[in-house]
C-alpha cells in the first residue's frame, strides 16, 4: 500500500473520528506532506513506538497508539501476563495524558487490569511501580530527549525495564497484522473496576 492508498483509507474508515479527517483534509493538496505521513506505518521497535504528533499512519496519535497497545495486550496475554495487569505513566509533553487514556481503554478492553499514575510521573517511578504492584508490564508515554513535536509509546516487562529484543519483535509482529477494527477499546475505562490509580502511596513508596 503507498501513501495515497493509505491517506484515502483512513479518510474513509468510519472508526478515525472527524477531527482527525479534517486535519488530513487540510494537508490533501501537499503530496509531500502526505507522503510524510503515510509513506509507512509507524513501527514499533526495540524502544516501542516515537513519532511527531499528528494525524496519518506515520504519526503519534490516538490511532497508533491503540494499535501498539493492542499489540502488546496480544503477546501479554499469550505470554500468560495479563492477569497480573498493566501500570501506564506519562510525563508533561503535549497529548501524554491522552495517550496514556487510550492505552489503558485498549487494556481494558482486552480484559487487562489497569494501574494508573493520576499526575506525571517520570519514567523511573513507572519501572518502580511495576514492581512495586507486581505487575506483568508497564508503559510509559514519553519521547525522552526529543523535540516537543515528538511524542512516544515505551513498552516494559514485568521486570520494570524496556523490551527486550524478542518481545519487542514479538509485539511489532503483532501490530503489523493489525487493524482498526481488531482494537478492543473499553470507552469508559476510568468507571471500570479494571481500572485503579496509583496516587500518593506509590510516589511515598518510590522515594
Amino acid at each position: 500500500m503507498d501513501a495515497w492508498e493509505r491517506f484515502h483509507s483512513w479518510m474513509n474508515d468510519e472508526k478515525i473520528d472527524e477531527e482527525t479527517k479534517n486535519e488530513l483534509q487540510s494537508i490533501r493538496a501537499n503530496d509531500e506532506e502526505v507522503y510524510d505521513r503515510f509513506y509507512k506505518t509507524l513501527e514499533f521497535g526495540t524502544g516501542g513506538l516515537r513519532g511527531k504528533i499528528g494525524a496519518g499512519a506515520n504519526r503519534l496519535n490516538i490511532y497508533t497508539i491503540r494499535l501498539a497497545s493492542q499489540a502488546f495486550a496480544n503477546v501479554l496475554i499469550k505470554k500468560g501476563r495479563s492477569s497480573q495487569g498493566v501500570v501506564i505513566a506519562y510525563d508533561s509533553r503535549n497529548w501524554s495524558r491522552e495517550f496514556a487514556h487510550e492505552a489503558a481503554k485498549v487494556m481494558i478492553g482486552n480484559g487487562i487490569p489497569v494501574h494508573i499514575f493520576d499526575d506525571i510521573a517520570p519514567t523511573p517511578m513507572l519501572s518502580f511501580a511495576v514492581r512495586h504492584i507486581g505487575a506483568g508490564a508497564g508503559i510509559m508515554i514519553t519521547a525522552s530527549h526529543n523535540s516537543p513535536e515528538y511524542n512516544g509509546f515505551k513498552a516494559f516487562d514485568e521486570k520494570g525495564v524496556q523490551l527486550l529484543d524478542d518481545l519487542a519483535l514479538a509485539v511489532s509482529d503483532q501490530m503489523k497484522t493489525l487493524s482498526l477494527s481488531d482494537v478492543r477499546v473499553e470507552s469508559q475505562p476510568d468507571v471500570h473496576p479494571l481500572w485503579h490509580v496509583l496516587g500518593e502511596e506509590t510516589y511515598q513508596a518510590y522515594f
